[in-house]
C-alpha cells in the first residue's frame, strides 16, 4: 500500500503495478480523499491501518480491510480522546452550519468533518495497534483504547519540551509489543511501560545515548529531534537517536550499534523484516547482522531526505522526498 496525493494506491506485484483504491470513504463536499494527507500506515494481519494528518480527534484513524478495499473509521471506536474538546467542538459546528449532508451519510461523515475542524486547534501524532489494542498520541499525551471501552485511557505519560516551552518535534516516538512501550520524549528522556501504559518508568539514566540538555539552546537545536524511530524485533527494543542506535531486551542493559569499525550510525529511518533490521543513513542503506549485531552497508547510494522504508517479498522499498519510491532488491545482496 502507498498514500499518494490521490489516496491510497495498492499493488500486489511488488510494486511494479498500482491501482488506486476506491476506498468509498463518504467525504464532505469540495473534499478529496488525497487532502486527507492520509499517513501512518500500519498493517496488522491482514488489515490496514492509518490516519490523516488533518485530523485532531481519535475519529481521524481509519481501517481499510483488504476484502472490501472499503475505509472506515475504526467500529465502536469513541469519536474523541479527550470528552470537553468534543463537546466544545460539536457546539461550534452545529452553530457555523458546516454540516449539511444526506442523513444516510450524516452519522459517518459528521464524525470525519469533526477530525478535520478539530485540527485547527488540537494535536495528534504517532499512533500504534498491537494486540487489538490502540494508542494514540493526542495533546502530547498518550492514550489508550481496547474495543469494548467506553473510553480513551490516559496513559499519564506526558511529552516534555526541550527548553522553556520548545519541543522540536509534533510529539514523541513511540512503540508498542504485546504490554510493553518504550516511549521517547521530546526533551531526550525515554520512559518504559510493561503494563499496557498503567505504570511507567524512566530508563534514560542507562540508555548511552543521551542528550545533553546542559548545552547551550544553539547546540541543542543541531541535535533535534533526538529520538527518531523506536521499533521491536521479538523482545527487543531498537532505539534510533540522532546519534546512533541502541538495542536492549529489558530497558537497563544496552548495546550500541556499530559498524565494522565499530562506528555508531546515526539512522534516518529503520525498518523490520521478521527478525532482520534495516536502516537507512545520509551514508547509505544498512542491515544489522543478527549474530554479530554489527550493521552491514548493502548500498553505499545517497539518497537525499528518506520518508520511509518498508520490506516486504525480498524488497526494501524507499519512499524519498525528492526521488519518489525506490526499490532495492535484496536477494542478490
Amino acid at each position: 500500500y502507498a498514500a499518494t496525493n490521490e489516496g491510497i494506491a495498492k499493488s500486489i506485484d511488488g510494486g511494479n503495478q498500482w491501482t488506486q483504491l476506491d476506498t468509498n470513504l463518504p467525504l464532505p463536499p469540495n473534499k478529496s480523499l488525497g487532502e486527507l494527507k492520509l499517513s501512518n500506515m500500519t498493517v496488522v494481519g491482514n488489515a490496514l491501518y492509518l490516519r490523516t494528518n488533518q485530523g485532531g480527534s481519535t475519529n481521524c484513524l481509519l481501517h481499510l480491510h483488504p476484502n472490501t478495499g472499503t475505509l472506515r473509521h475504526i467500529e465502536g471506536m469513541p469519536i474523541y480522546v479527550d470528552l470537553s474538546h468534543g463537546k466544545w467542538l460539536e457546539s461550534t459546528i452545529r452553530s457555523t452550519a458546516t454540516v449539511g449532508l444526506s442523513k444516510a451519510n450524516q452519522p459517518d461523515l459528521f464524525r470525519y468533518q469533526l477530525g478535520i475542524q478539530e485540527a485547527v486547534v488540537r494535536t495528534t501524532g504517532e499512533f500504534a495497534v498491537s494486540k487489538g489494542t490502540f494508542y494514540i498520541e493526542y495533546e502530547r499525551k498518550l492514550y489508550r483504547w481496547t474495543p469494548g471501552d467506553h473510553e480513551w485511557y490516559d496513559t499519564g505519560v506526558r511529552d516534555a519540551p526541550v527548553f522553556g516551552d520548545f519541543y522540536a518535534t509534533d510529539g514523541f516516538q513511540f512503540a508498542v509489543s504485546g504490554k510493553v512501550i518504550y516511549l521517547g520524549k521530546s526533551d531526550g528522556s525515554l520512559f518504559q511501560s510493561l503494563d499496557g501504559g498503567d505504570t511507567w518508568k524512566d530508563v534514560t539514566v542507562d540508555f548511552p545515548f543521551q542528550l545533553n540538555r546542559s548545552e547551550s539552546q544553539d547546540q541543542l537545536l543541531k541535535k533535534l529531534p533526538h529520538f527518531r524511530n523506536i521499533r521491536f524485533v521479538d523482545n527487543r527494543v531498537y532505539v534510533s537517536t540522532k546519534d546512533g542506535v541502541a538495542m536492549s531486551s529489558d530497558g537497563e542493559n544496552w548495546h550500541t550499534l556499530t559498524d565494522s569499525k565499530y562506528a555508531s550510525i546515526a539512522m534516518r529511518q529503520l525498518a523490520v523484516d521478521g527478525t532482520t533490521l534495516y536502516g537507512v543513513s545520509q551514508t547509505g542503506v544498512y542491515r544489522l547482522d543478527n549474530k554479530t549485531g554489527i550493521w552491514e552497508q548493502i548500498t553505499s547510494e545517497v539518497l537525499g531526505r528518506v520518508t520511509s522504508i518498508v520490506v516486504a517479498g525480498n524488497f526494501l522499498y524507499i519512499g524519498t522526498e525528492r526521488h519518489g519510491l525506490l526499490s532495492l532488491p535484496l536477494r542478490t545482496l
